[in-house]
């Protein structure tokens, strides 16, 4: 089994606590994709310093968990969330039931709880893509315990992290994110769409794990950017409602890999002003792509299961972009640049 440490989880546990969910208003978002934080574009809110406005706090709610798939060369999979030290009577098996295909997202709302296992308080998460039809009824610990006795199945465990880090009061987006390789899946522009040091023989996969906040306000639907692009570049949002001529409105700019910008989200555009949302058009650029890279918020709604209730006056949506960096070249063994339009606060 192929191994890759899942770095600074702990961070979404602690940092967002303190440099995040407990801050005046800035644009930092703490997660555990690798980025530094800071950088988010602002909206709504304000600090004491820049105009006596007081401190923005993140409100616990419940534990919500909307897992995404971002890897940018595979086309589906699964996860295991394995108790850790292993347990013989850990019947956990691979979740969701039905594969997750790229940039889609599930959420897992009854926290703690399945998935997660109830008989140890760290969890080993790993990821399961290839031929998932070979792990058919099998556990996550038999899985674990002998990936090659399942022919075709690929299995890569992202490390073990406390089950506390997945369950804490906050709603967390958990992207999958970088690429597997293998045979083929190379090209010398490879580590733009695959991170820094990737080659076939080299994977980069890595686990996005994100807060996604709660703060909303009455009179306008609050958006955040969350860059779980595997490139390494970062991201500007802007978005274009649905209405003839009306220009691009700034989201947020320079949010980095792992990030989820702003807090508090902006809130510069209301329901009545954003329109028809499923005609409206999300713009991401990068240093690498001047114009931008303009993607349907439609096509992001229907990826992240939410409709337009959820874009309403004192709602919050994450746009997560997946998949490559945009600029990146589109090669034949690559998901391209892809936005998951999903409800900060699901299941409420």
């Amino acid at each position: 089994m192929r191994l890759a440490f899942l770095s600074a989880l702990l961070c979404a546990l602690f940092a967002c606590e303190g440099s995040h969910n407990d801050l005046g208003a800035d644009t930092t978002s703490a997660s555990t994709g690798g980025g530094a934080a800071g950088g988010g574009g602002s909206g709504g809110g304000g600090s004491p310093a820049q105009g006596g406005a007081p401190a923005v706090v993140e409100p616990d709610g419940p534990a919500r968990l909307t897992v995404i798939h971002g890897i940018v060369d595979r086309p589906s999979l699964q996860l295991c969330f394995a108790a850790s030290p292993s347990d013989a009577g850990d019947e956990a098996e691979p979740w969701p039931p039905s594969p997750l295909d790229f940039a889609s997202a599930e959420v897992i709302s009854e926290l703690p709880g399945a998935p997660l296992p109830a008989s140890s308080s760290s969890v080993e998460i790993l990821v399961l893509t290839g031929d998932l039809a070979a792990a058919s009824g099998a556990t996550c610990r038999e899985i674990a315990d002998d990936p090659g006795a399942f022919e075709g199945l690929e299995v890569l465990s992202l490390g073990v992290t406390p089950v506390a880090s997945l369950t804490s009061p906050r709603s967390f987006a958990l992207v999958v994110s970088g690429c597997f390789g293998g045979e083929g899946h190379d090209d010398v522009s490879a580590e733009l769409l695959c991170g820094s040091g990737y080659t076939s023989l080299s994977p980069t996969p890595s686990i996005v794990l994100a807060p996604l906040s709660r703060v909303t306000a009455p009179t306008a639907i609050g958006l955040q950017i969350l860059n779980a692009t595997a490139g390494g570049a970062s991201i500007d949002g802007q978005l274009q409602p649905s209405f003839d001529g009306v220009p691009f409105v700034p989201l947020a700019s320079l949010v980095v890999p792992g990030q989820a910008a702003p807090f508090p989200p902006n809130t510069s555009v209301s329901a009545a002003e954003l329109g028809i949302a499923s005609e409206a058009l999300v713009r991401l650029g990068s240093a690498s792509s001047i114009a931008g890279v303009e993607l349907d918020l439609g096509d992001a709604m229907a990826a992240g299961g939410i409709d337009g209730a959820d874009l309403a006056n004192g709602e919050n949506v994450a746009l997560v972009a997946v998949g490559a960096a945009p600029g990146a070249p589109a090669l034949a063994w690559s998901n391209g640049l892809a936005l998951v339009a999903v409800d900060a606060d699901p299941v409420r």
